[in-house]
């Protein structure tokens, strides 16, 4: 890029993102902060002794808590997009209630 130049993507989406400060992941005895989440994707921040690279597949827990609640939710995950420590994942759910689990979550929960 050049200098000034601000990196852009814009990228059309089915459902919206909800921003949430309480939830991670958890992959590889790591816990990675969760930026955000929809229905099926997942944005978190990672580093670079977690190398991720696009088009990769993997399994995680999904970890949302609020004062009350957490839930830990196992899901498969595909890495769509990295920039430098950011990752823009999509996510699949092992049971089909946990997508309405998700989704209740984030809509009593997003910032």
């Amino acid at each position: 890029m050049a200098d000034g130049e601000a990196m852009k993507h814009i990228e059309r989406r089915r459902q919206p993102r909800y921003t949430v400060s309480v939830g991670f992941l958890e992959i590889a005895d790591r816990t990675l902060k969760v930026d955000n989440v929809s229905e099926d994707g997942v944005g978190f921040y990672t580093d670079a002794a977690l190398p991720l690279v696009e088009g990769e597949k993997h399994q995680a827990f999904l970890v949302l808590q609020n004062l009350e609640d957490q839930f830990e939710i196992p899901v498969g995950f595909e890495v769509r997009r990295r920039i430098e420590d950011y990752v823009g994942a999509a996510i699949t759910y092992q049971a089909p209630y946990h997508r309405a689990m998700v989704l209740d979550f984030i809509k009593a929960n997003a910032d």
